[in-house]
């Protein structure tokens, strides 16, 4: 079951209408929307927490249009932007947890190699 034949381009829908909609759990539609977006852009919208997919760009009839689908995108990408920087903040307190590990286990190495 695919999650973008339940998605379109004009409607937003919720994680739980595409539940109801594909008897998946909510992880199976989170995965699958993400799988999506890696191929197809799907517009979300933090306001009315749905997805849609993309408008197909020949489709526009006005500028007006075009600039509002705009919008949608780079809300998109700012959200993702924001994304990337909280990963990387988590990621500096990982490396620097592993790095301070791995200089404990040295001492903890040599320690006991000198009682030997």
């Amino acid at each position: 079951m695919k999650i973008e034949q339940y998605l379109n381009t004009q409607e937003f829908k919720t994680r739980q209408q595409l539940m109801r909609e594909t008897n998946l759990t909510d992880r199976a539609v989170r995965r699958q929307i993400s799988d999506l977006k890696k191929i197809r852009a799907v517009i979300y919208n933090s306001q009315t927490r749905g997805y849609r997919l993309a408008k197909d760009i020949k489709s526009f009839n006005t500028v007006d249009e075009a600039e509002e689908e705009k919008e949608q995108v780079q809300h998109c990408i700012n959200d993702i932007e924001a994304r990337k920087r909280d990963m990387n903040l988590s990621e500096s307190t990982y490396i620097s947890y592993l790095r301070k590990l791995e200089e404990e286990i040295m001492l903890l190495e040599n320690e006991n190699h000198i009682t030997m």
